[in-house]
């Protein structure tokens, strides 16, 4: 009786522990995104590759056919712990701009995890007219507003980071925001 019972303790406790600890391993991925899925000729386009929960190497970007290359790559890393539960990121970027009108396909990239070779999905992005705006060529700085996420729970903790992009003569030391926007429904540090 004292060995089906020691049997049976065992066996939950295997079944809870898989209940628990398999939610807590996160999954792999690899994924393309950008940060618009339309953009005017004569604006630029962030492409970012994010691989999430593995330690990547031989990282092959695409063939970036149609763009020209203003920054990149950009490398990025985070890693959480929430709840026993481990999450990380590691990302890389490139800022293009689009060199003509129509739909120009980002191709897959890839990396090796464990000796297996993982893929990103093509995707493509509209290139319109050029933005009539963007006319002001002689403006001297123009500035730009980026969060670290795109979708967020309430209580979740959103970076909210602001550039100045100033052009070499127009530049000079200290720069600075002079007035924010209200935060309103969220609480800002």
């Amino acid at each position: 009786m004292q060995s089906t019972i020691g049997k049976l303790y065992w066996w939950i406790t295997g079944l809870l522990g898989m209940i628990f600890f398999l939610p807590a391993m996160g999954q792999v991925s690899f994924e393309a995104t950008s940060n618009a899925k339309e953009v005017f000729l004569n604006r630029q386009v962030e492409v970012s590759f994010v691989l999430r929960n593995a330690d990547g190497s031989d990282f092959v970007p695409p063939d970036f056919e149609g763009f020209s290359m203003l920054s990149g790559p950009n490398r990025s890393s985070m890693s959480s712990l929430v709840n026993g539960v481990k999450s990380t990121e590691l990302g890389i970027s490139y800022i293009l701009l689009p060199k003509q009108k129509g739909v120009l396909t980002i191709g897959s990239a890839s990396v090796v995890v464990d000796k297996k070779k993982l893929y990103t999905k093509p995707f493509q992005i509209t290139v319109l007219e050029e933005d009539p705006r963007s006319r002001r060529e002689n403006a001297p700085a123009f500035l730009k507003a980026e969060t670290n996420i795109q979708q967020a729970y309430p209580g979740q903790q959103i970076f909210l980071d602001y550039k100045i992009y100033i052009r070499p003569q127009f530049f000079k030391q200290g720069h600075q925001i002079e007035s924010k926007p209200d935060y309103s429904g969220f609480y800002a540090e």
